[in-house]
């Protein structure tokens, strides 16, 4: 509860506010990062991170005391089998070249847990191994649950959001 009140001379039953404010943990953010270079400001995660928790990246500390919406973890994509996808809310994969079969089916149980997961491709993506990995069966009909926001297909987008309809 928020309260808020002005002492002046008036109206006293006028002179106080008071409102219900719903206060959010901190979304657990994940970005595998294809291109992590040496040079900070270079790196494939840097202006997302940024975006994404831009007072802890300033300031550094404690991420659940920096006010930010999201605390961001970034690990480099030949880490991604190795990954508990489930200890994160939602998964950014930026430029990463391909992902195995292993990394596949943990995504697609973290979306259908109801995790969220974002495809940011770059140049080092390969296309065909995302489309034959995370779209392989859509065309037999046993994967209706993804819903992909931008086209049916993977190739010739600039990215992808996808989630887990209820149906």
């Amino acid at each position: 509860m928020l309260s808020a009140e002005i002492k002046a001379p008036g109206l006293e039953a006028d002179n106080r506010c008071q409102t219900a404010i719903d206060v959010t943990d901190p979304i657990e953010t994940l970005i595998v990062s294809g291109d992590e270079q040496t040079d900070e400001i270079r790196k494939e995660s840097f202006f997302l991170r940024v975006a994404l928790a831009p007072y802890w990246s300033r300031r550094g500390g404690d991420p659940r005391k920096s006010g930010d919406l999201a605390i961001v973890h970034v690990k480099n994509s030949n880490e991604m089998a190795g990954i508990n996808f489930r200890d994160y809310q939602v998964i950014i994969l930026a430029n990463v070249p391909q992902i195995g079969a292993e990394s596949a089916r943990a995504l697609e149980q973290r979306i259908y847990e109801g995790g969220g997961l974002i495809i940011a491709p770059g140049n080092f993506t390969r296309v065909d191994n995302f489309n034959s990995m995370l779209y392989r069966e859509m065309d037999r009909g046993r994967r209706q649950c993804w819903d992909w926001s931008w086209g049916t297909r993977f190739f010739g987008f600039v990215g992808a959001a996808i989630r887990c309809r209820a149906r």
